[in-house]
């Protein structure tokens, strides 16, 4: 049923993943460069008009370079959403389940890891992250609940057909 604490565990792992798409994610700073990544672009943080021409705005790598992140995020959210709908046959629901975490293991692994490389060694600075990098470590934890509780209900099916 859609009543069970697994589908609000779900439901809270679409609305952190939803939160991840609005959040900045990274800060990189370097000497000359001082930029934010989102879901989908980076922002340049240094684009005033007091500044000097130095600067040159963001480094030169491709602008579909963030894109991977936002649509592992948008499939996160669909898996989510559509798992919450699939109450009648828990078997799928957690294989749909392990799908998605092995989503979230992917995105936390271009955030903290493959993304910080490339554009470190780009820029040649360094990284902060922002508030928007913690989401997917949110919604993984509350996808690991739901999948908990899934297999427990499943169990106690198995358990209640042994007594028929």
């Amino acid at each position: 049923m859609i009543q069970r604490i697994q589908s609000v565990f779900m439901g809270l792992a679409a609305i952190a993943m939803i939160a991840f798409l609005g959040f900045p994610i990274v800060r990189y700073t370097s000497e000359l460069h001082l930029f934010q990544q989102f879901a989908f672009s980076f922002h340049d943080m240094l684009k005033t008009g007091d500044l000097p021409a130095k600067t040159g705005g963001l480094p030169a790598f491709s602008a579909w370079l963030p894109y991977p992140v936002g649509i592992l995020a948008i499939m996160s959210i669909v898996f989510s959403v559509f798992t919450i709908f699939q109450f009648k046959n828990r078997l799928h629901q957690m294989k749909l389940l392990k799908y998605n975490i092995i989503l979230l293991i992917i995105l936390m692994a271009g955030i903290f890891f493959v993304y910080p490389y490339i554009v470190n060694e780009t820029t040649g600075g360094y990284n902060t992250y922002e508030m928007g990098a913690y989401f997917p470590l949110i919604s993984f934890v509350f996808l690991i609940l739901a999948f908990r509780y899934v297999r427990k209900d499943e169990e106690l099916v198995k358990s209640l057909e042994r007594f028929r």
